[in-house]
């Protein structure tokens, strides 16, 4: 979590924490899957090919002229409707990174699979 005062709008549900966003984040992306930046604590980046997902950007806020950085909402997985790649998903795959903030089928289980398959994005849920 970002320890910059971030409020949210006084809001934080219960499965949405703060984390600083990484470089190249923008507003436009809010609605994609993020996963980890191990290059700093607290981060989160644009899930990349592969990566293990942490949850959706929920929100967007650029704090970079008062504290020096962009941070955002990011709420955990657990029922969440992510954007998906064009490759096929199946319920019950395991969910990994697809670049770019979407998502794909995983070469092997890890906790997140699929619920439910829509047209363009998918409903995840943590099963482990």
């Amino acid at each position: 979590m970002a320890y910059q005062g971030v409020t949210l709008k006084g809001t934080i549900p219960d499965n949405d924490l703060t984390f600083i966003l990484a470089s190249g984040i923008k507003e436009e992306h809010v609605g994609l899957a993020v996963a980890q930046d191990t290059s700093a604590a607290n981060t989160v980046k644009l899930a990349g090919d592969g990566d293990a997902i942490v949850g959706r950007l929920e929100s967007f806020e650029d704090r970079t002229a008062t504290e020096g950085v962009v941070v955002g909402a990011v709420k955990l997985v657990g029922g969440l409707e992510l954007k998906k790649s064009a490759a096929a998903m199946n319920v019950g795959d395991p969910v990994v990174g697809a670049g770019d903030g979407l998502v794909k089928t995983g070469a092997a289980a890890n906790g997140i699979v699929v619920w439910e398959v829509r047209t363009d994005s998918v409903i995840v849920i943590k099963n482990s």
